[in-house]
């Protein structure tokens, strides 16, 4: 094998590697592994209270996102009026319902390997927990005044 293509196939390797090394199951999380390495198989108040809190965090951007959003000076739009700052407002309100619904199936989906399982709910949590983060992510990404480019 001519030593370019070995070269080639050495750094192919190691760029996949590293690839894999970066990804995570979504239905694995540190939460929900500290809670089993915890309690075990009798993890389910913790699992609780770690799905409690990402709930809450994910609520508390919403609802602020929300505030900010009706808070706006619509009139720094062109053409703004307070009909489309509540068109925005219950748009993101019901994009939110949907994602919550979509969310969940695709949680169960995800996991539905551990099913008979005492580790479906960590599976399951743990994928919740790690949607509920981007979901967080991509609110702050929602800006009322779009940049002029």
């Amino acid at each position: 094998m001519p030593v370019k293509t070995l070269l080639n196939t050495a750094l192919l390797a190691l760029a996949l590697s590293a690839v894999c090394v970066q990804a995570e199951e979504i239905t694995h999380s540190a939460a929900a592994d500290a809670c089993i390495k915890q309690a075990g198989e009798n993890s389910s108040d913790c699992l609780e209270a770690a799905g409690l809190a990402s709930d809450n965090q994910l609520r508390q951007a919403f609802d602020a996102k929300i505030t900010e959003l009706q808070n706006f000076d619509y009139t720094r739009w062109p053409q703004g009026d307070e009909a489309r700052r509540t068109q925005m407002v219950e748009a993101l309100k019901i994009s939110q319902q949907q994602w919550t619904e979509a969310r969940d199936a695709f949680c169960t989906a995800a996991s539905a390997s551990a099913a008979g399982t005492p580790w479906l709910s960590a599976h399951a949590l743990s994928c919740v927990m790690k949607m509920n983060q981007r979901r967080t992510e991509e609110l702050a990404l929602i800006h009322p005044l779009a940049e002029q480019k």
